[in-house]
């Protein structure tokens, strides 16, 4: 319910008073508004704030046969009367706190899950510890710390309520068990750490994820204490690229002994300088690992480079026996780096020897943006549109991202390998098989299609920041500011294509083009651009 549209939010209410037989179907409720909204009393509007309202309507009775969940995604604090009415009424309904800024909470002895974006320095948890000890049942936090640009927050000061008090608990058993932590942006000191290791319990946590933040004191901490976290199965660190040799060195040592005294993970995702792991991985992972990425990026003003040798990878394939997902940084022809015996990245992954459990791989490769762009380096952006690194970027995509067959050259042949056995080759352009894996030449003959259901190519440069293109502290997310290109097997044609993230690419191919044979389908995900003398560069970025 949105708390914000005032008119709407009377009229549902009016229809689940006088319905209690649809009513009595709720068990989930949904509250949203946004931080920017404020309740303004105008000639003919209620006296009662919309959310006080709902209180009292609870009070009177609606949702009699009990609410189960209730999600706040209003970027507002929540009434304290209105938490005590809801846990008096709904004595078992349970909380997800979707938007927390740092307000004061009251306690809330059923809230299992807090996502919270809050303008703290460091030492996250040890700021949350008021939360903490109020939600005895926590299972899920997500907590981010406060960026000046594109961040909705209304809060730009430490919230007072999020302090640290040594003496507020004497006992770990104070602290809920939580199963999955997200720390984003957020850097540790090593007392922070190491008193967030001694007073917390961590004998549940199933997901840790250190991201875009410096969490080298929080893994140096677990490596003593072996027994730290033995629940852990995901695990995903994402961090800068490190100039400094010396504490990049450090930072590597510390996440191998950390991987070797971690359980048998099922998820882990590395993206950073993180090369020279595949040891450390096959050794205490590979008989367990679902899902391994392990990811180069943000190397500002310098070309991609391959995460793995070949040889990296056929070792990987021998002892990943129940890997089912692959992700790395390939070469622009879609190749490893390296020889061994004839084998190629096509022939690895399709190979009934090596990743026998395979299925789904994700590919960064390179674009060529910085070959583009360094001869006209020095020359003014007003006078020359095309130094703009995503104008470059929209200019030089399509040719690499048109899935054309009839080109020899293209470089989306190396893609078609990926989903072809190497002992089988076929001509002409292919139809497919129903639910079958064969490919069907147009002379009849039949070839392997291979084991992979998806591969998924991202534009590895788009991941960085790119000089001159981008302001420096504006950071591309992972999730809605990819330039990705995903294809998948169908029974009734041979890949469904989709392509994401590109202005100026709207086009589709259709299955109804039988000589094709492609479903190509371009999606639009817009990101606002902050503000600034830069920020119109970035309205082209989708």
């Amino acid at each position: 319910m949105n708390i914000d549209e005032d008119e709407w939010f009377h009229s549902k209410l009016y229809f689940l008073r006088h319905r209690p037989d649809v009513c009595g179907y709720i068990k989930e409720l949904v509250i949203s508004s946004r931080c920017s909204a404020s309740y303004r009393e105008t000639e003919g509007a209620p006296s009662v704030p919309p959310i006080k309202f709902l209180e009292n309507v609870i009070k009177d009775g609606l949702f009699r046969t009990g609410l189960k969940k209730l999600e706040w995604e209003a970027e507002q604090e929540i009434p304290a009367s209105f938490s005590e009415t809801v846990q008096t009424a709904f004595p078992n309904c349970t909380w997800v706190v979707s938007k927390y800024t740092g307000n004061p909470l009251s306690p809330m002895p059923t809230l299992t899950t807090l996502r919270s974006v809050v303008h703290l320095h460091a030492d996250p948890l040890l700021g949350f510890q008021p939360v903490l000890l109020r939600s005895p049942q926590l299972r899920v936090l997500d907590v981010a710390a406060y960026q000046q640009r594109g961040c909705v927050m209304h809060h730009y000061e430490a919230p007072p309520f999020l302090r640290y008090d040594p003496h507020a608990a004497a006992s770990q058993k104070a602290y809920p068990l939580i199963e999955e932590l997200t720390i984003r942006d957020f850097g540790w000191s090593e007392h922070g750490a190491r008193v967030c290791l001694q007073t917390m319990r961590w004998s549940h946590l199933r997901r840790l994820e250190l991201l875009r933040g410096s969490g080298f004191a929080l893994l140096q901490g677990c490596i003593p204490a072996r027994e730290t976290l033995p629940a852990l199965e995901d695990f995903k660190l994402v961090t800068w690229y490190m100039r400094d040799g010396q504490r990049h060195q450090q930072y590597l040592d510390t996440l191998k002994q950390f991987l070797t005294m971690a359980p048998g993970l099922r998820d882990l995702h590395l993206a950073g300088p993180w090369q020279p792991l595949v040891p450390v991985i096959t050794k205490c992972h590979g008989q367990t690992l679902r899902s391994l990425v392990v990811h180069e990026h943000e190397r500002a003003q310098e070309p991609q480079r391959t995460t793995l040798q070949l040889s990296d990878l056929i070792t990987l394939g021998k002892h990943c026996v129940v890997l089912e997902h692959l992700g790395i940084d390939v070469e622009a022809d879609y190749s490893l780096p390296g020889s061994s015996g004839g084998e190629s990245l096509a022939t690895v992954v399709n190979s009934k020897i090596f990743f026998p459990a395979l299925r789904h791989i994700t590919l960064w490769t390179p674009l060529g943006i910085m070959k583009q762009r360094a001869p006209l380096r020095g020359l003014s952006l007003e006078k020359h549109e095309s130094t703009n690194l995503l104008d470059n970027l929209q200019r030089h995509a399509p040719a690499i991202l048109d899935p054309s067959l009839g080109n020899p050259n293209s470089r989306f042949r190396a893609i078609l390998a990926l989903f072809k056995s190497s002992q089988h080759r076929v001509s002409g352009k292919p139809r497919i098989a129903p639910k079958s894996r064969t490919l069907i030449a147009p002379d009849g003959t039949e070839g392997n299609r291979g084991k992979l259901d998806s591969v998924t190519v991202n534009i590895g440069e788009q991941d960085r920041l790119m000089g001159g293109g981008y302001p420096a502290g504006w950071v591309i997310w992972e999730q809605n500011a990819r330039t990705q290109r995903r294809l998948q097997k169908t029974h009734d044609k041979q890949f469904a294509i989709h392509v994401y993230g590109m202005r100026g690419l709207a086009f589709r191919r259709s299955s109804a083009e039988p000589s094709l044979l492609w479903s190509v389908t371009h999606e639009n995900e817009v990101i606002e651009a902050p503000s600034g003398p830069l920020g119109p560069s970035l309205r082209g970025l989708y």
